[in-house]
């Protein structure tokens, strides 16, 4: 049989790198996430600047609630490709993660 040896201090400081690296990663992921939203928002910006600046010129001139509607209908239109990906399952085959 296969004997364990005791970790010598070299590797447990190793094990315990590896461990504050992880935590350290996990928040970076969600950094990271954030930051691709707001990436992609950028660039497809210039795309949909056409659309987007018509929309907007025409909610200066309506009242507040009507104009939030406006934005809120641009923001739900940018965002709805990417909420449809995720409930359908569409990342995981993607980037093969389980």
């Amino acid at each position: 049989m296969d004997e364990r040896k005791p970790m010598t201090q070299s590797q447990a400081r190793g094990v315990r790198y590896a461990r504050e690296l992880e935590d350290h990663l996990t928040w970076l992921d969600t950094f990271s996430g954030t930051a691709l939203g707001v990436l992609a928002v950028a660039i497809a910006s210039p795309c949909t600047a056409p659309f987007m600046g018509a929309s907007l010129g025409f909610a200066v001139g309506m009242p507040a609630v009507q104009a939030l509607t406006v934005f809120a209908a641009l923001g739900v239109g940018m965002a709805l490709p990417y909420v449809l990906a995720c409930f359908t399952g569409t990342p995981s085959t993607m980037f093969g993660s389980s």
